[in-house]
C-alpha cells in the first residue's frame, strides 16, 4: 500500500468514528460496507449486523430514495443533496427529518458514501454567526461553514486540524489552559489564517459528552472590527484630553448642579479625587452657605440667557472646611439635549503660615504615630523597616533597635505565609491601598490574629515609603464567629436584605442559597441556582474581572467593593459593585457574595471616569518647573520641583526676582523674553538656571500670558535639559568620528533605507563601483550592482538582514561600467526600540585575493598532473627499457654459451643487435620528451596560424599527396596567438599526421582547421573525418604514453602525449569528440601569452 492510499485510509477512518454525522459506505448493489458509530445510535443497528447485509432491507425507505433520484447515475457528475428527508431509520423510532448528501467514496466510482445530518443541530451550526466547532484530544472533528470561513480553509483541509494550530503562540496556551482545565468564560486571543494573517478572537467553551465521549465545543467570534474602533475611541479621548487638561485653573461641567466633570485641578483645590466630586456632591456642597443665594442667581441669569458669561468671586468650602477664595467664570453650553454650565475657577486665596502649619501637623503626625493603639510600621521600598511605634513593639516582642533596616517580611511572616505576603506588597508596590486579616508571627513564635493595612506613601508620584498599619483582632475573630453561627439571625437580614446575596461552597462552587435581590438582579429563580456550581452560569461580561476577582479570593479571602459587569439570565448587562467574605457555615469554608446594582449610575459616570483617568495620568507624568510671575517681574506661585532644582525654600522663594536664578551674562536676555510673553503672548528659549549652591543647570523656558481679574500673568514652564546638552555633544563628538570612519575606511559602505534605497555612500564605495554618491542617492542597490544571474541571491540577503540578522556574503556585484568585481559583503541591520531602520552594506573588493586562489589552485592543478605524467613517464619507460635489456641479457647469455655452434651464434648476434636498436629508439624517445618539457621555458612569441599550417602542409606535402588528403582553415576570429612556436608546430604536426595516418578507408582525409576566441583562450579546432574511436573505452587512455588503439597502423603511440603534454604545459587543456566511422574532432584551449 502507497503512502497516499495509508494516508486516505487514516483519513476516512477519522471521519467514520469521530463525526458527528450518520455515515455508511455502500457498494453499487446496495450492499453495507462501512456503518459508523453515531448510525448504530440512530438506527440501533449494529455494526456488525450492518456490514455485509443490504440497506434496502434494513431500512426500506433507502430503496425508494435510490429509485426515484436514479442512484448511482445522479451522482456521477456531481454530489446529491437530499434537504428535509423524512426517514423511518428502525422500526420503533417514527420517521425523522434528516439532510442527506450522496457522493462516490472511490475515484473509480465502485463506492458511494452517505452522510445523514439530523437537522436540528446542523441548523443551528450553519445558521450561528459564531464559528463552532466540536473539539476531541485538541483536534476538529465537526464544525460550520463559518468556523472554515472564519479560518479561511475549505471544509474538507479543516477537517482534523489541531485547534492550537489555528493561534499564535501567545493564544495557544490558552487554548490548551481553556481545554486541560474545561474552562467556561470567555477569553481573547490571535487567530491565523490560512494565508498567514492574523485576527482578534473571542473564545468560550463547554464540554459535553457526545456519543458517549467527551468533547469541548468551542464558540469563536472575530473582533478585529471591535478592537480596531475601541483604538480610534482611545485617539480620539487622547487628543480631547492633550488639549483639556492643559488648563492650570479648576475646570467644570454641571447640570442641573450634579457635576459632570471637573479637572484635575479643581479636584485638588476642593482636596478631594475627581470622581468623588461627581458621584458624591453636588455644586451647592461646596459653595459657603453666604454666598450660595448669589451662586444660584449668577447660574440662572446664564441659563436663562440673561448673561452669556459671568465672572464673580465666590467662597467655597473644601473636603476639611477651609474656606477658599476663588474667582469663577462660566458659560451655558449644550450638553447630552440640555443646557450646562461650563466654567473655571481659579484659586486666588492667599498662602499663609504654611511652613508653621506643616510643623503643628508635623508634630500631631509623631504624636498620632507613637500613641496609635495599633501597631504602625514604616518601611522603605525594599520592604525595609525605618520606623516602628510603641504598640507594634508590644504586639510583636521586638524592639525598635532590633528592627531597623530588617526586611519586615523576613521577621513577622509565618513560612506558610510568605507567598500571601509576598502577593501583599507587590499590590502595595503597584499604588494599592491594601486591607487583609491574616496571621503573623510573634519574637517568642507565638502567633497573632492581625488586621493589616497597606498604605503606600507616594509624594509627587513617585512610591516613596510604605505604612503597614496592624490591628489585634485575635478578640473580633473570637466575637465574629459566634456571630456567623447565630444562623436564625443572618437568615432574618440575609433574605430581607435589598442587596444581592449569594453563599457558595469553596471548594466546589455550589451555591448553597441565594436571596431574593440576587434572583431580581440575575433574573433566575432560586430553584435553578441552589445545588448549581456558579461556573455553570456564564454571568461574567469581561473574563479579566472575574480572573481578577478569584486571584484576589486567592489571595486574602476577602474582596471590598469589586466592580464588574454581567449577564442577566436574559441576556442583559448590569454594572455591579460586589464584596465577597470567606465564611464558615457547618464547618465548610463558603464565600458570601453582596452586590449592589449600579448599572444607572455608571452610565453617567463611566466615561467620566474614563476621562479622569487618562487626566490623572498626563498630569502625573509632566515634567519640570512651574511658575506664575506678575507684570512686576515678582514670583507669586511655584510648584515644588522649583523648590528642589534651586534649593531655595518656599520662604525664601517668595516675591523674588526671576533674573535672581540666572547669572549676570543672561539676566537681560531673561528680562528681554519675559517682556516679549507680555508683548507678544509667548516666548520660548534656553538659559542657566543659578541654584542656591551656585550650580548653573541648563533649562528650557517656555512662558504663556495669562490674564486674570483684570491682571496679566506669565504662566511658565521650565525642563532640565542637562541630559540633553550632553546628549547632543557627544552626539556630535560621535557624528565626526563616525563621518571621519565612514568616509575614510579602504573599503566601500553604503547607507541603505527600509526600501534599500541608497541614502549615503563612503569615497571607497564610490572608487569600487565607478559612481559618485550625488548620482546614486534614492538609488536601489539591487538594481544598481546587482547582475541579473544574482538578483535571487540579493533578495535573499536583503531578507536575512532586514529580520535583524547580520550576514556576510563572498559573491560579485557590477560596477557602472558593466564589469564585475568579486567581494566579500558585510550586510548589518540597524536597531531602533526593536525595528530595523537601516542596513550598512560594506563591501570589500577581493579581486586580488581571488586572483591569487585561481592562480594557486591552477598551480596546484598543473603540479597534480604532472605528477600523474610523471608517475606515468616513470612507469612506462621503465616497462619499455626493460624488456629490451632483459632480452638483450638473455641473448648475450645465449652467445656466450660453448654449446653453439658459429652459425648459431650468427643469429643470435643480429637478434641482439635488433634489441640494442630497439633500446636506442625507446631512450631517443626519452630524450626527446624530457627535451619537449624543458621548453616549456623558452620564450613566447606572436604566430601567426596560417604561417605555422603552411610550414607544416610543407613538412608533411608527401603524405598529404598521397593520401589526397583537403585542408581548409579559417582563421579570421583569432588569427595568431603569443605561444612556443616549436610547440604549436608540434601540436599541428602530430594532429594532421594523425588525421591521415587513421583515415577511412573508403574516402579520402577531409581536415578543417578554425580558431576563435573562448572564455580567455583561443581555441584551436581541428576536424577530420577519419576511422574514428570507441571514446567510451579509449578516452582516459587515449593521451597515455605508448597507447595505441588501431594496431594495423604502424606507429609508437607518443603523438597524442606529446600534443596533451605541451598544451598543459602552458596553462591550456584538450578535449576530443569522436565516433567510429565518422570522424574526430579536436578542442585545445590555448593559453595566449600576449594578456
Amino acid at each position: 500500500m502507497d503512502l497516499q492510499k495509508m494516508q486516505n485510509e487514516v483519513a476516512i477512518n477519522k471521519l467514520l468514528s469521530n463525526s458527528h454525522d450518520g455515515i455508511f459506505v455502500v457498494d453499487l448493489n446496495a450492499t453495507i460496507l462501512e456503518w459508523n458509530p453515531v448510525l448504530e445510535n440512530i438506527t440501533r443497528i449494529p455494526k456488525n449486523e450492518a456490514i455485509n447485509a443490504s440497506l434496502f432491507n434494513l431500512i426500506p425507505d433507502f430503496k425508494v430514495l435510490w429509485e426515484y433520484y436514479d442512484l448511482p447515475n445522479n451522482i456521477a457528475n456531481e454530489d446529491l443533496n437530499i434537504y428535509n428527508q423524512s426517514l423511518a431509520l428502525d422500526h420503533e423510532t417514527p420517521s425523522a427529518l434528516f439532510d442527506l448528501t450522496f457522493t462516490f467514496f472511490d475515484t473509480h466510482k465502485t463506492k458511494i458514501i452517505c452522510f445523514l445530518n439530523e437537522k436540528q443541530l446542523r441548523k443551528f451550526f450553519e445558521l450561528s454567526n459564531e464559528g463552532i466547532g466540536i473539539v476531541e484530544n485538541y483536534m476538529l472533528v465537526d464544525f460550520n461553514q463559518k468556523l472554515a470561513d472564519l479560518f479561511g480553509y475549505e471544509p474538507e483541509e479543516l477537517y482534523g486540524t489541531k485547534v492550537t494550530d489555528l493561534t499564535e503562540k501567545d493564544t495557544k496556551a490558552k487554548v490548551e489552559a481553556s481545554i486541560d482545565q474545561d474552562y467556561p468564560e470567555f477569553y481573547y486571543g490571535t487567530g491565523i489564517r490560512k494565508d498567514g494573517t492574523q485576527f482578534y478572537v473571542k473564545i468560550h467553551g463547554k464540554v459535553q459528552t457526545i456519543n458517549g465521549k467527551k468533547q469541548r465545543i468551542a464558540f469563536i467570534s472575530d473582533i478585529s472590527d471591535q478592537q480596531k474602533v475601541e483604538q480610534e475611541l482611545k485617539d480620539s479621548e487622547h487628543k480631547f484630553r492633550i488639549l483639556s487638561e492643559k488648563s492650570h485653573v479648576g475646570v467644570y461641567l454641571f447640570q442641573d448642579n450634579e457635576f459632570k466633570y471637573v479637572n484635575p485641578e479643581l479636584a485638588r483645590i476642593l482636596s478631594y479625587q475627581p470622581e468623588e466630586i461627581i458621584q458624591n456632591f453636588n455644586t451647592l456642597d461646596f459653595v459657603h452657605p453666604d454666598d450660595q443665594e448669589k451662586f444660584k442667581t449668577e447660574v440662572q441669569k446664564r441659563i436663562d440667557g440673561e448673561k452669556e458669561t459671568s465672572e464673580y468671586e465666590l467662597r467655597i468650602i473644601d473636603r476639611f472646611g477651609n474656606i477658599r477664595y476663588v474667582e469663577a467664570r462660566g458659560s451655558v453650553i449644550e450638553f447630552e439635549g440640555k443646557k450646562s454650565i461650563m466654567g473655571t475657577l481659579l484659586d486666588i486665596t492667599e498662602r499663609k503660615k504654611r511652613e508653621e502649619t506643616l510643623k503643628i501637623n508635623e508634630n500631631l503626625f509623631r504624636q498620632l504615630f507613637q500613641n496609635a493603639p495599633i501597631g504602625i510600621v514604616m518601611l522603605d521600598t525594599n520592604n525595609k523597616v525605618l520606623e516602628v511605634n510603641q504598640s507594634f513593639e508590644q504586639y510583636f516582642g521586638f524592639t525598635e533597635t532590633e528592627l531597623l533596616d530588617k526586611n519586615i517580611d523576613e521577621v513577622i511572616i509565618p513560612d506558610e505565609l510568605h507567598k500571601e505576603a509576598t502577593n501583599i506588597t507587590q499590590k502595595i508596590h503597584k499604588g494599592e491601598f491594601h486591607v487583609t486579616e491574616t496571621i503573623r508571627e510573634r519574637k517568642d513564635g507565638t502567633q497573632i490574629n492581625v488586621l493589616i493595612y497597606g498604605v503606600p506613601v507616594v509624594v509627587e508620584g513617585n512610591q516613596t515609603n510604605i505604612y503597614g498599619i496592624y490591628v489585634d483582632i485575635t478578640d473580633q475573630k473570637k466575637t465574629k464567629q459566634a456571630l456567623i453561627e447565630s444562623e436564625e439571625t443572618f437568615s432574618k437580614v440575609f433574605h430581607a436584605a435589598p442587596n444581592s446575596i449569594a453563599i457558595a461552597r469553596i471548594k466546589d462552587g455550589v451555591l448553597l442559597d441565594v436571596n431574593e435581590s440576587f434572583c431580581k438582579l440575575s433574573g433566575f429563580s432560586r430553584d435553578e441556582v441552589i445545588g448549581a456550581s456558579a461556573s455553570e452560569f456564564d454571568f461574567w461580561v469581561n473574563s479579566d474581572q472575574s480572573k481578577d476577582l478569584i486571584q484576589k479570593m486567592q489571595t486574602s479571602y476577602q474582596v471590598r467593593s469589586h466592580e464588574a459587569q454581567v449577564y442577566t439570565n436574559q441576556g442583559t448587562i448590569r454594572d455591579i459593585y460586589l464584596s465577597v467574605e470567606k465564611i464558615t457555615i457547618g464547618g465548610e469554608a463558603c464565600f458570601v457574595t453582596i452586590s449592589n446594582d449600579i448599572t444607572e449610575q455608571k452610565k453617567a459616570q463611566r466615561q467620566l471616569i474614563r476621562e479622569k483617568e487618562f487626566t490623572d495620568q498626563l498630569v502625573n507624568s509632566l515634567p519640570g518647573v512651574f511658575y506664575l510671575l506678575d507684570k512686576n517681574h515678582n514670583l507669586v506661585q511655584w510648584n515644588s520641583r522649583l523648590q528642589e532644582v534651586s534649593g531655595f525654600s518656599d520662604q525664601e522663594l517668595n516675591g523674588v526676582n526671576p533674573t535672581d536664578f540666572f547669572a549676570e551674562n543672561e539676566k537681560s536676555h531673561i528680562l528681554k523674553n519675559i517682556e516679549m510673553v507680555f508683548e507678544a503672548g509667548y516666548s520660548v528659549t534656553e538659559a542657566h538656571l543659578l541654584t542656591k549652591q551656585g550650580n548653573k543647570i541648563p533649562f528650557l523656558l517656555t512662558g504663556y500670558l495669562f490674564k486674570s481679574d483684570g491682571r496679566e500673568y506669565l504662566l511658565g514652564m521650565g525642563i532640565d535639559i542637562t541630559s540633553q546638552k550632553e546628549t547632543q555633544r557627544e552626539l556630535h563628538k560621535n557624528e565626526i568620528l563616525f563621518r571621519q570612519l565612514f568616509q575614510n575606511a579602504p573599503v566601500g559602505i553604503v547607507m541603505l533605507d527600509e526600501e534599500k534605497n541608497i541614502y549615503h555612500a563612503n569615497h571607497g564605495f564610490e572608487k569600487l563601483f565607478q559612481y559618485e554618491e550625488q548620482e546614486i542617492k534614492g538609488s536601489n542597490i539591487d538594481n544598481l550592482i546587482v547582475p541579473e544571474n544574482l538578483k535571487a541571491e540579493a533578495v535573499s540577503l536583503s531578507s536575512q538582514t532586514y529580520t535583524g540578522k547580520p550576514l556576510i556574503q563572498e559573491t560579485n556585484r557590477q560596477r557602472k561600467d558593466g564589469s564585475l568585481v568579486p567581494v566579500l559583503i558585510y550586510g548589518v541591520p540597524v536597531h531602533l526600540e526593536g525595528k530595523t531602520i537601516s542596513i550598512y552594506g560594506i563591501y570589500v573588493d577581493i579581486s586580488e585575493r581571488k586572483q591569487i586562489e585561481e592562480d594557486l589552485k591552477k598551480r596546484t592543478e598543473q603540479l597534480l598532473r604532472t605528477n600523474a605524467e610523471l608517475e606515468q613517464f616513470a612507469y612506462v619507460t621503465s616497462h619499455n627499457l626493460r624488456a629490451p635489456v632483459v632480452n638483450l641479457k638473455s641473448l648475450l647469455d645465449l652467445y656466450h654459451n660453448d654449446q653453439i655452434s658459429e652459425e648459431e651464434k650468427g643469429d643470435v648476434f643480429q637478434k641482439i643487435d635488433t634489441s640494442v636498436n630497439q633500446l636506442n629508439a625507446t631512450l631517443n624517445d626519452i630524450i626527446h620528451i624530457l627535451a619537449l618539457k624543458d621548453e616549456v621555458s623558452n620564450p613566447k612569441a606572436s604566430v601567426e596560424f596560417k604561417e605555422m599550417l603552411d610550414k607544416v602542409k610543407g613538412q608533411l606535402g608527401t603524405k598529404i599527396e598521397e593520401s589526397g588528403a583537403q585542408i581548409h582553415a579559417d582563421f579570421a576570429k583569432a588569427p595568431s596567438v603569443t605561444y612556443i612556436r616549436s610547440y604549436l608546430e608540434s601540436i599541428f604536426q602530430n594532429l594532421i599526421s594523425n588525421a591521415i595516418k587513421f583515415k577511412a578507408t573508403d574516402r579520402p582525409p577531409k581536415i578543417f582547421i578554425q580558431t576563435s576566441h573562448e572564455d580567455g583562450y583561443i581555441l584551436l579546432k581541428i576536424q577530420e573525418n577519419g576511422m574514428g574511436m570507441d571514446l567510451t573505452k579509449h578516452k582516459d587512455k587515449l593521451f597515455d604514453m605508448y597507447k595505441r588503439f588501431h594496431t594495423n597502423i604502424e606507429g609508437k603511440g607518443l603523438g597524442m602525449y606529446i600534443v596533451k603534454t605541451q598544451v598543459d604545459a602552458l596553462g591550456g587543456w584538450i578535449d576530443v569528440e569522436s565516433e567510429i566511422d565518422q570522424g574526430t574532432t579536436f578542442y585545445i584551449y590555448l593559453k595566449d601569452f600576449s594578456k
